[in-house]
């Protein structure tokens, strides 16, 4: 097309050059001016052709669901009754975070079992039960080792005969005894060896004894507190001088509400969750029924992590184990540092 139109005003030049008798060389001066005119002037501006901006699709908002999250942790609950974990990645393309019920639970401290105190016992001042549960080293251990230039004993069944463990003790433990072989020289690390174990204790059915009564029966003329279970369990401020009987009457509140009702109840001393005054529980625990006092904990030996019962303490390594009865009737001992 273009060649076109150049041809066309060619052709018009020459046609108005001859019919003005312009010579040949005026001519060819005009088709010169013509050409360098065209070629100073700018191409018409092309047409743009508009690309469509696509707009981007807007994201959804997360919820809990659209995570993967690390596990809870601590494995096992804790005291505090709490569990965290944290979220990995998404599963979709969205906004937003977990909520914080979805990275946080509450749950259930797990117990240790304890063992069962025969309410036919006084209850003891002091329980030197170790806690937590953990292999205790005979005394022998706990002193300087013997001849310290012999190897260490391989723990294996070449190097020891153990006995079997014994019977559930009514401390919550079972024990067993070990010889070294014949031929076999080196040392004997007694903590490394498993003497010692927790074990729940399955008490016998308790049946009280009716303590006989002489016809001719003297009772001391002075007057012992009791508790009589044929008043409503209340204190008797000048009892028989014989002294309880556990039958009708009772040296604790505690052993008489417990004699008295068909099904065990939890009876706290203290009121309740109260880490500021000692007290003593007795109720439910795991289908069985206890008596615990509440008492201070403290870290008497670092290897091993073993823990004793002591009578006060301070610092981090010292732990209130503080013993109360739950809404659903069932005692429960929780720990305070």
């Amino acid at each position: 097309m273009e060649h076109i139109k150049i041809i066309s005003v060619f052709v018009l030049i020459v046609f108005v050059a001859s019919i003005l008798n312009v010579p040949t060389t005026e001519a060819k001066k005009w088709w010169e001016f013509w050409k360098k005119d065209k070629k100073d002037k700018p191409p018409p501006p092309q047409p743009v052709e508009q690309t469509p901006i696509q707009q981007q699709p807007t994201k959804p908002s997360c919820t809990d669901n659209d995570f993967n999250y690390n596990s809870w942790s601590p494995d096992i609950c804790p005291s505090i009754g709490k569990q965290t974990r944290s979220w990995v990645s998404k599963k979709i393309s969205c906004l937003g975070e977990p909520t914080k019920s979805a990275l946080e639970r509450a749950c259930t401290p797990v117990q240790a079992p304890v063992a069962n105190i025969n309410l036919d016992q006084p209850i003891p001042a002091k329980n030197t039960q170790q806690y937590p549960s953990q292999n205790i080293p005979s005394s022998a251990a706990v002193a300087a080792a013997p001849n310290v230039d012999l190897p260490l004993c391989p723990l294996n069944d070449f190097t020891f005969s153990f006995s079997a463990f014994s019977e559930c003790q009514q401390d919550g433990f079972r024990t067993r005894t070990y010889t070294k072989n014949s031929g076999v020289n080196c040392r004997v690390d007694e903590s490394s060896l498993l003497l010692k174990e927790k074990c729940a204790y399955n008490p016998p059915a308790r049946t009280p004894t009716p303590i006989p009564q002489p016809q001719n029966r003297v009772c001391p003329s002075v007057c012992t507190p009791l508790y009589d279970l044929s008043n409503d369990c209340k204190l008797n401020t000048c009892g028989s001088g014989c002294g309880a009987d556990d039958i009708n009457t009772f040296k604790t509140e505690l052993e008489c509400k417990a004699k008295k009702s068909p099904t065990p109840i939890c009876i706290d001393s203290d009121g309740g969750n109260n880490i500021f005054q000692k007290g003593v529980t007795n109720g439910p625990q795991n289908g069985k029924v206890f008596t615990k006092t509440d008492v201070c904990t403290k870290q008497i030996k670092t290897e091993g992590n073993y823990w004793g019962d002591v009578d006060e303490c301070t610092g981090n390594k010292c732990v209130v184990n503080e013993n109360y009865c739950t809404p659903n009737n069932q005692l429960y001992t929780e720990h305070f540092n």
